[in-house]
């Protein structure tokens, strides 16, 4: 009973805060193999490559 009530508690805050714009998802899948990474275009509703965009990556 208690985690349902924890769920719905804040399940509702996020919903908020996302639709009042005080919070922006980001969504990315990384292809292993490939070493690419899509993001999410909700203009499109798709995943869209990044291209030319560095990324910090630590000198080894």
């Amino acid at each position: 009973m208690a985690e349902t009530l924890v769920f719905t508690l804040v399940f509702k805050t996020l919903w908020f805060t996302v639709h009042s714009n005080q919070l922006t998802l980001h969504a990315w899948i990384y292809e292993i193999e490939t070493g690419e990474v899509f993001a999410y275009d909700a203009s499109v509703s798709k995943f869209k490559i990044l291209q030319n965009r560095p990324f910090p990556v630590p000198n080894s």
